[in-house]
């Protein structure tokens, strides 16, 4: 038996979580069994953190490679694909995961533990749940292994995974510890043992339910504490029978079966025209059983198709939720900016109205100047008249008229700046009126994919129903044939007991020969029209399911073009909204000179190309 630990890989669900892989035989052979335990950092289907993934996997093909290493497949994984290849005689294998959408993850893992035994007695137990431990663990994957059964000096695995490390600090860190079992004495149809590492842990396993509880003492870089990390469920129960003709099997469970009566009349007509049946019971029963072939093999196609179909409705509906919160994300970052815009908008106005009333003031205030200077002006001329006493007051009214002169020029350059605020102030109410307008517009194409998208899976819905309901009509043709074999089947020995009678009564048949041949040139010619119409309608069905396939294959692709122009324009709004962000001064100058044009919807790639190739203006959303 071999244990191997390392780390799942698989962006942006899986992290550098802590993966377990255990081979209870050891070297790989086909039908052998593989369990795989680690958890998700982040759920696909429901987002949930921190879930917990096991899998229990069958060996399905194994080959050698020019080095003499093992490569063998994995089946009854349902949605992923595995490949493990071995190394340095099984000291290290490198696992290769995969998707129906082609993405791939190789991972590295090294073996931490192996049987002594070539042939290792006992029940192997794996239980799995989760780990908390103050300050170091927060809801980690925790896995305990008892390889060869309990007992005295029976070897015991615990693996888990630290949230942050007690010793190197670093997070998502595993711990493993491989001890022997110190037997206690335990509860009445169960078992209780301990063992000591770093960690002292006591486990009690209850033979009812078969669960594991653990108690664990030990450091938390704080101090010595003691505590119940609470009852595991066994997730792996396996039996070693040497000799044993039969496989391997897991432990037999209780289970209620509803039952259903059959259907009242038969689902499928029968015929009652002419056909062409051959003469005898063997010969009956060869051809009925190549026909139920033919059911099997279309049964077959129908299920293969309906998984492809089922697979890229999982794929379309994972699209749909990514689409979903993207568009979600959109509508409030939209949201968000209207609020932005507005509450600018607003202090704009306060600014806008203040400096206004500023510029009123001034005019106010360079009127009153004005007419102050005119006042002087003709008082200065009347004291020309004066005489030479008054040419002291005649100075004073020079010195403050110009003192007046310099407030003027003061107040209208304030003026000038005033009104160059205000402009400002406009030209940034029209950039965030445009590009609310523009997150409007964003919004609405994103809208309107994700209706083409709930409408495409709607479609396909429908196409899974109708493969199921043809799936259930051909596995009912093919127990209907099933019963005809059976049937025959056991008119088998009375079909020989009339073989010897007419082997017998072959000479009394001998005179009617000749009015059988002619009978027989009859059916030959009747047969040979009927294989001609056979062999049209096959022609005619195999054109018809040809058709059928490249139809589909041309959804599929609109589908993906379809995808990935979604996915190019998101690509192409972010980029737009983080030039905006980066070059602000440009795009102001832009607003200015008018350099402005909303986008356009590209509807091929080759006008996408042909637009590539123009000097692009200054684009911002």
């Amino acid at each position: 038996m071999y244990v191997y630990l390392g780390k799942l890989d698989w962006k942006p669900y899986g992290l550098d979580e802590t993966l377990v892989i255990t081979l209870p035989n050891g070297p790989a052979r086909a039908g052998d069994p593989v369990y795989l335990f680690s958890q998700w950092t982040k759920d696909a289907v429901r987002s949930a953190p921190k879930v917990n993934w096991f899998l229990n996997l069958i060996v399905d093909k194994v080959s050698k490679t020019a080095s003499g290493d093992d490569v063998f497949t994995l089946k009854n994984s349902h949605y992923y694909s595995w490949e493990i290849k071995t190394s340095k005689a099984y000291g290290e294998i490198k696992v290769t995961m995969s998707n129906p959408n082609k993405a791939i993850s190789s991972m590295n893992l090294n073996r931490i533990w192996q049987s002594e035994n070539a042939n290792p007695s006992g029940s192997l137990r794996i239980w799995n749940g989760k780990i908390n431990w103050p300050d170091h663990a927060t809801n980690e994957l925790a896995t305990f292994i008892v390889p060869e059964g309990f007992g005295k000096d029976k070897p015991v695995l615990a693996i888990w995974q630290w949230t942050n490390g007690i010793t190197d600090k670093k997070s998502k860190s595993p711990n493993v510890h491989i001890a022997k079992q110190s037997t206690l004495s335990g509860p009445e149809k169960g078992v209780k043992f301990e063992y000591t590492s770093t960690y002292h842990l006591t486990f009690t396993w209850q033979q009812n339910t078969e669960r594991l509880a653990v108690q664990m003492e030990g450091s938390n870089g704080k101090g010595q504490i003691s505590k119940d990390l609470g009852e595991f469920a066994l997730a792996v129960h396996y039996d070693r029978h040497s000799h044993d003709f039969n496989p391997p099997e897991s432990a037999p469970k209780k289970a209620e079966v509803a039952h259903r009566l059959p259907q009242p009349e038969p689902s499928l007509p029968r015929i009652l025209t002419p056909m062409p049946f051959p003469k005898g019971l063997v010969d009956t029963l060869t051809h009925a059983q190549s026909f139920i072939d033919q059911a099997g093999y279309l049964a077959k196609f129908a299920e293969q198709r309906f998984k492809a179909l089922d697979i890229d409705l999982h794929a379309r509906d994972h699209q749909l939720a990514a689409a979903k919160s993207e568009i979600e994300d959109l509508t409030k970052s939209r949201n968000d900016l209207i609020n932005a815009n507005e509450a600018e908008k607003a202090v704009l106005e306060e600014k806008l109205k203040k400096a206004e009333n500023e510029v009123k003031q001034l005019e106010e205030e360079v009127t009153g100047l004005r007419n102050t200077i005119t006042e002087l002006k003709n008082a200065i001329e009347k004291g020309v008249k004066h005489d030479a006493k008054d040419h002291e007051e005649i100075e004073s009214l020079r010195n403050a008229r110009l003192q007046l002169k310099k407030l003027l020029n003061s107040a209208e350059v304030a003026l000038v700046g005033a009104k160059a605020r205000i402009e400002n102030l406009l030209k940034d109410i029209l950039r965030l009126e445009a590009e609310r307008e523009d997150a409007l517009a964003l919004l609405k194409i994103q809208e309107k994919l994700n209706e083409d998208l709930i409408k495409k899976v709607q479609e396909l819905t429908t196409a899974r129903d109708g493969f199921e309901t043809q799936a259930k009509d051909l596995q009912k043709r093919v127990a209907d044939l099933n019963e005809a074999v059976k049937y025959f089947q056991n008119g088998e020995n009375e079909a020989k007991e009339n073989l010897k009678n007419e082997f017998l009564a072959k000479e009394k048949l001998q005179q009617k020969f000749e009015e059988k041949k002619a009978e027989a040139k009859r059916e030959k010619k009747l047969l040979e029209e009927e294989i001609k119409k056979l062999k049209a309608e096959v022609k005619a069905a195999k054109k018809h399911g040809e058709d059928e396939v490249k139809a589909e294959k041309a959804d599929t692709k609109k589908a993906k073009e379809a995808k990935n122009l979604a996915l190019k324009e998101v690509s192409d709004w972010k980029r737009k909204l983080f030039i905006c962000d980066t070059n602000k001064d440009l795009f102001y100058k832009a607003l200015i000179d008018g350099n402005i044009t909303p986008p356009k919807e590209v509807t091929s790639e080759a006008e996408a190309e042909a637009k590539s190739k123009k000097p692009k203006p200054i684009i911002c959303y």
